[in-house]
């Protein structure tokens, strides 16, 4: 694990038998708020794995929308609360959005 108190974290993701990797959570500043930058890198730890380790990655953005939805609702006291944009840095399992 890695942090840096008010810009970011780094931990380590294990699902036993199907995939391990690290889980990196960055922030930055953005005008008025923050972009939150998250990133996955897995592993498939077997071959069998790796049919679920693709569907995530073909999920993942959406997955993502969980993130900011519970950043952004923690951030506004519990209020759902979605910024205009968000953006994908890449299609290799890194995402960045704002939160205001």
């Amino acid at each position: 694990m890695r942090r840096e108190w008010f810009a970011a974290i780094a931990y380590t993701s294990v699902t036993p038998g199907e995939r391990a990797g690290l889980v990196s959570v960055t922030l930055s500043p953005a005008g008025a708020g923050t972009t939150v930058t998250v990133s996955y890198d897995l592993t498939a730890l077997t071959p069998q794995a790796n049919p679920a380790l693709r569907a995530f990655a073909a999920h993942f953005h959406p997955f993502l929308d969980g993130w900011q939805d519970a950043i952004s609702r923690s951030l506004a006291g519990n209020q759902r609360r979605r910024p205009h944009a968000a953006r994908a840095e890449s299609e290799h399992g890194t995402a960045a959005f704002p939160v205001t």
